[in-house]
């Protein structure tokens, strides 16, 4: 067993090769065994957690799917199709998303929220009053739209229904 590097009794220096302190003369004891913490040949630190990629599931540094579909949809008007090649590949690009973590935005929102947690309730008044306001709103700029706008719009609302529609299938 191997023995200190200072005097236990004084705090002198030892040499390797004695068995007693040459300032004070205590005999020098070696350490005590210790008994082994884990088997030999077994793994020891902390196990990683499950880990797969995704397209739709938010990880810790990226949106999940409404956001990645709202900032597709807003590039698709404001760039011109060739610009969109880049954005959108890093945007739509796999990232690594934990398992274990909470899994839908009520998950998500309880956990940061935990006064609220999934008890989030909106009177039916508040709900025409958003219904009216919506349907105006959405009535006012179908109005003021030619007839190709319209079936650009119509088509990029049939992708995120259909988005949508999926992701929640696939439970994602």
């Amino acid at each position: 067993m191997p023995i200190g590097s200072t005097c236990r009794e004084c705090g002198a220096p030892l040499p390797p090769d004695l068995g007693w302190c040459a300032r004070c003369y205590t005999p020098v004891t070696p350490f005590a065994a210790r008994p082994r913490l884990h088997e030999p040949g077994t793994f020891v630190g902390t196990p990683t957690p499950d880990v797969r990629m995704s397209r739709w599931r938010a990880g810790p540094t990226t949106m999940g799917p409404i956001g990645r579909i709202v900032v597709s949809v807003l590039l698709l008007l404001l760039l011109p199709w060739w610009a969109l090649v880049v954005p959108l590949r890093s945007i739509w690009r796999k990232t690594r998303v934990v398992e274990g973590g909470p899994s839908t935005a009520l998950d998500r929102l309880s956990q940061r929220h935990p006064v609220l947690g999934r008890e989030i309730r909106v009177g039916s008044a508040a709900t025409i009053a958003i219904a009216l306001v919506a349907a105006t709103a959405l009535g006012a700029f179908w109005l003021t739209r030619e007839p190709v706008q319209r079936l650009l719009w119509i088509g990029i609302a049939v992708i995120v229904a259909g988005s949508f529609l999926l992701a929640r299938e696939h439970d994602l």
